[in-house]
Parts: structure tokens; sequence; C-alpha cells
């Protein structure tokens, strides 16, 4: 799999996943082997102080709400969350066709590989606009 990984990652600049730095196998004396994966952090701030929330989607209902505070919320609660603020995530059209491009590819990528995990990491920032 690292090969169409590594392919698909060079031709497609805007994919959505994540970018794979480095795998490790760590052993230890008293602990069997631990397969480490070393991935890019995909969720970058302007302030870390304005962090609103973040949503885990996987792009199904069933079991996809989180009651708790203060954790990475799922797909129920993002529905929830833009019923109330529909513009929490609204992009312009270029953006907008950008990303679901971007995510067809990685879709087909994954699908091409026997994979049906996909998930989505979307961190909401608090922004301040002048009108």
């Amino acid at each position: 799999m690292v090969g169409p990984y590594v392919e698909h990652i060079k031709n497609n600049p805007n994919s959505l996943l994540s970018k794979i730095l480095g795998i490790f196998t760590v052993e230890a004396e008293r602990f069997s082997k631990v397969h480490i994966m070393l991935m890019e952090n995909t969720v970058r701030l302007k302030d870390p102080k304005k962090l609103r929330a973040v949503f885990d989607l996987k792009g199904s209902t069933v079991d996809r709400l989180v009651t708790k505070r203060n954790t990475t919320l799922k797909d129920v609660n993002f529905i929830l969350t833009k019923r109330k603020n529909p513009k929490i995530t609204k992009f312009d059209g270029e953006t907008t066709k950008m990303l679901v491009r971007a995510m067809r590819k990685d879709v087909a990528f994954l699908s091409s590989l026997n994979l049906m995990d996909y998930s989505m990491l979307i961190a909401i920032e608090k922004t301040y606009t002048s009108t």
C-alpha cells in the first residue's frame, strides 16, 4: 500500500488524506512490539485559544452523537451545529469544488485498495469579521 499511497499524494496535492511522515516499530524488553505511524498535524489554527469545536465525520449517524463537553464531536453533533448556525462551514464556490474534487479522488483511491474507513476531521475556529 505504501507505493500507491505515495503516488496518490504526489499526484493529488489537494488530497485531504493525512500525510504519513514515517512508520516505526518500537521494541522494549518488557513490552510487546508497538507499531507507530507518525502523521502530519492536520489541524492548523491561527489562534488555538479560539478553537470552538472539533468534529470527526464519517458520513453516518449511527452511534455518532457525543454528549460529553470538551471532546471531539461526531456527525450528529455536526448536523445539530449546522442547524443552529448554517454558515459555520460556508465556503466560496471554488473552495467547495476543490474540496469535493479532493474527497472524490481520495475516496476512489481508498476504495481501490478495498479500504472503507474514511473520516474527516474538521476544526472550527472562532473568527471575528468587521462589518
